[in-house]
């Protein structure tokens, strides 16, 4: 089975790339800096089942042939919501790294699309319980989201759009950025400490990922755990992994103040269900948030050790 990338070198994609190749997979990415992505991908073994193509995939170019030529597509590429404060310019930034490379990428697949999207998709929404046909909320992260969806599903392919909670991973993203804080006794609560936040381990990326094309899955999926926490909960339970107390808490008018628009990433609640993925039963590798933090710490500390050694 022929698979194409975008987004391969991102926290996702990395770990698509490595679960696929190690089932047997032809993967062929593309990226805008080939020489970076190479050396990104050089613990695979078998470089005989990954091709790196260079490309820019938000206007057409050759690197199209390659995606009509594919079994599957994912498209993960997109800008860092977090790396800089929203101002008008970066907001344009964040919508053409995803809604321009993603029409580029509908018009061109085939078979199956798989795309990235967002739990931002629902907005802030305090409790409520929110599912795959759960009304798109307001706000910049909500616009984005439904835009980005909508022009994935213009696609002739047979689209999925996974709506990604926070990324819990020993390589990166969200606790590679909040330990530090916490290891120095500055960790705590962020803002009233009560909104959900969605969370998966990145364990289920595979194989969801999996289901979905083996099984050619069509409109949204939550993938997050069904096992949702707040802030407090979160931040509770990464002190207590970390044998540190969790008790700075950052108010909403400091956050709000330091990162401007951009807070609402942090500061608005999304209670979101995997009801898709729970009604064709798939079974969490990892569903207590607690055990996944505690196992996530001891591999990070691992990989740290090897990389010293």
């Amino acid at each position: 089975m022929k698979l194409f990338f975008t987004g391969a070198t991102g926290l996702v994609g990395t770990r698509l790339v490595h679960f696929f190749i190690q089932k047997g997979y032809q993967i062929c990415l593309v990226t805008r800096d080939s020489k970076k992505a190479q050396e990104h991908f050089q613990s695979i073994s078998n470089q005989d089942s990954l091709k790196i193509i260079q490309g820019d995939v938000t206007s057409r170019g050759d690197w199209q042939k390659k995606a009509f030529d594919a079994d599957a597509v994912f498209h993960l590429a997109g800008a860092n919501i977090m790396a800089q404060r929203w101002s008008k310019t970066y907001k344009e930034i964040l919508r053409q790294s995803r809604i321009a490379s993603t029409r580029c990428i509908a018009e061109v697949a085939q078979n199956v699309l798989v795309c990235a999207s967002a739990t931002g998709f629902y907005g802030d929404r305090g409790e409520d319980e929110l599912i795959e046909s759960s009304a798109p909320g307001v706000g910049f992260l909500s616009s984005l989201a439904q835009e980005w969806e909508e022009a994935a599903f213009s696609s002739n392919a047979q689209v999925c759009c996974m709506r990604l909670g926070i990324v819990l991973d020993p390589r990166g993203g969200a606790l590679q950025k909040m330990s530090p804080l916490f290891k120095y006794y500055m960790g705590g609560a962020i803002g009233s400490g009560k909104q959900f936040w969605p969370w998966i381990s990145w364990r289920d990326l595979g194989p969801i990922a999996n289901h979905i094309i083996d099984e050619r899955w069509v409109g949204p999926v939550n993938v997050v755990s069904p096992n949702q926490v707040s802030c407090l909960e979160f931040t509770k339970a990464l002190a207590r992994a970390l044998n540190r107390p969790s008790l700075l808490n950052a108010p909403c008018f400091l956050i709000k103040l330091l990162l401007g628009e951009s807070s609402s990433v942090l500061l608005s609640s999304q209670r979101v269900i995997p009801n898709e993925l729970l009604n064709r039963g798939y079974v969490f590798k990892d569903l207590m948030l607690d055990n996944t933090i505690d196992e996530l710490l001891l591999l990070e500390s691992q990989l740290i050790s090897a990389s010293q050694g």
